[in-house]
């Protein structure tokens, strides 16, 4: 009797273990979406980060190991969804004044407040390898080492950012109504509604820029002495110019259209109807399009293997995957045209000529 009790007491122990959170140590505790704004405070006061300029946009979290002209675009990386982050954060302390959620709703905060969770891990890891990192200071292959290995660490705290950047978009969206469903409104759209869909855009294009230049090759800083360098100095230099001219653009365009009135109830109802909104939406579909033929690009053709296995010799890459150029052609269109065609195409609806 006494062991069929005890077996009934351990499952109703490891019923409740599975259910709780954390109580038995089998995950972490979500972070509340309170302590964002004390997180962010913490993150930009450590010593890695200083408050400075990049392409002329400013920024609290500037790597201070990442400023120089060959380096710049690890900074330039970050500060796209650290920014993000920081302007939208106190957005969230309305939440606790409103009342009835949708659980769709709940589900974003909660989305929200795993992403605060993951960054806050990433920066403690963070933390410990810049501390291994200023220990070695004098140039050397020792000092190499540990600095890649800090970079490595980057890159995934990068990552980190945009998850929570993209998590606090979705409550932007979900809770606050920013981006969706404003083709049709009864609304007058302001220049702040511009520059919601600024920043907003601003993201995924970010993202685009960051997998290409950190995690494709391993975080590794090729010179343009090879054909991929090359290819990727290209590429930097037109995050720069993303990064001045659309991050930084502030003579933000008139989103509202043409107003129409209609008898509702006995009422006169006033609607615009928005087509830059329309033309906005249409051009995300497409490029979110082009997007996904670059991450199947991306998957199938390694950057990486490309340069250290091949030696930039598409001929030989071939002989192991038959459609390596073609994967190659589609990534560096992506790049150097179709990137920048869409974004000099957005920058005519959102700012001012």
């Amino acid at each position: 009797m006494k062991n069929k009790l005890k077996k009934i007491f351990l499952g109703l122990l490891l019923s409740v273990c599975s259910v709780a959170m954390f109580a038995c140590g089998g995950g972490i505790e979500r972070t509340p979406y309170t302590q964002l704004d004390k997180i962010m405070s913490d993150m930009s006061a450590h010593d890695m980060f200083t408050t400075s300029y990049v392409d002329s946009v400013s920024s609290k979290y500037v790597l201070k190991a990442f400023t120089n002209s060959e380096e710049k675009y690890v900074s330039e990386c970050l500060i796209i969804p650290m920014n993000f982050i920081y302007k939208y954060q106190s957005d969230l302390s309305i939440i606790k004044e409103m009342k009835n959620l949708t659980g769709e709703q709940s589900n974003s905060i909660q989305n929200l407040e795993r992403g605060i969770t993951e960054i806050n891990v990433g920066f403690n890891k963070l933390k410990n390898e810049y501390d291994r990192f200023i220990t070695f200071q004098t140039a050397g292959s020792i000092y190499e080492g540990v600095k890649q290995a800090f970079l490595y660490e980057i890159t995934d705290f990068v990552q980190n950012a945009y998850d929570l950047a993209f998590n606090l978009a979705e409550v932007e969206n979900k809770v606050f109504y920013r981006y969706e469903n404003k083709e049709v409104t009864t609304e007058v759209l302001t220049t702040k509604d511009t520059e919601y869909f600024k920043d907003y855009l601003s993201l995924s294009i970010g993202q685009d820029y960051y997998k290409l230049l950190l995690p494709s090759v391993k975080s590794i800083n090729y010179p343009s002495t090879s054909e991929l360098g090359d290819f990727l100095r290209n590429v930097k230099g037109r995050l720069a110019s993303f990064i001045t001219s659309f991050v930084g653009g502030s003579q933000f365009a008139d989103l509202t259209g043409e107003m129409s009135v209609k008898e509702e109830n006995g009422k006169d109802v006033i609607t615009y109807t928005n087509d830059k909104m329309k033309s906005l939406y249409e051009i995300k579909g497409k490029l979110d399009t082009e997007r996904g033929v670059l991450e199947e690009s991306l998957k199938a053709f390694s950057l990486y293997d490309y340069i250290e296995i091949y030696n930039c010799d598409i001929a030989s890459y071939k002989k192991v995957n038959m459609y390596a150029e073609i994967y190659y052609n589609q990534i560096q269109s992506y790049y150097l045209d179709t990137l920048s065609s869409y974004t000099t195409y957005l920058k005519t609806i959102l700012f001012r000529s």
